[in-house]
């Protein structure tokens, strides 16, 4: 295996365990803690160690022009998707929060479909969307059945947050 190589998969095996445990995590966090609240001080955590490195390693630091966008992005995904994800994890499984956030690269490729310069569909288009969702279907397959559980529609709502 060449070195170029070994990182690639490296960082891919670290997004499957860390992007994996994402959700249980949240699960998890959101029974002691505000999922709001509990969002926030993950992504304040993770952005001051992330500072940290940057600092540490002489890597240069975001303009103020550059934080804005960075701020515009932060808040949208992390704190109003991460939000909503945590807020709905108060009521559904994480199998379930993460088999419905799956459906988010469907609603991407769709809508590149219809802009009159957006890319083409094509085979390995199809393939890895299929592929990533059997992914999470193999892995939440004992949760599809609570999607039409209506103890859980506010979770679920609050997922089309997300999603939408």
């Amino acid at each position: 295996m060449q070195k170029s190589n070994f990182k690639a998969y490296l960082a891919y095996t670290a997004v499957c365990i860390l992007w994996g445990t994402t959700y249980v995590a949240i699960r998890v966090g959101v029974e002691h803690v505000p999922p709001f609240l509990f969002a926030g001080l993950r992504w304040l955590i993770s952005g001051s160690i992330f500072f940290v490195y940057l600092k540490l390693t002489g890597k240069k630091l975001p303009t103020k022009d550059e934080m804005i966008h960075l701020s515009v992005v932060g808040i949208s995904l992390l704190g109003i998707s991460n939000g909503f994800l945590g807020f709905a994890e108060q009521w559904i499984p994480s199998g379930l929060a993460s088999l419905i956030i799956t459906t988010i690269p469907f609603w991407v490729v769709g809508m590149e479909l219809v802009l009159p310069s957006g890319p083409k569909l094509n085979l390995l288009v199809v393939a890895g969307l299929l592929f990533g969702l059997l992914g999470v279907v193999i892995i939440s397959i004992n949760d599809i059945p609570l999607i039409s559980n209506t103890g859980y529609m506010l979770g679920m709502l609050s997922l089309f947050i997300v999603v939408v």
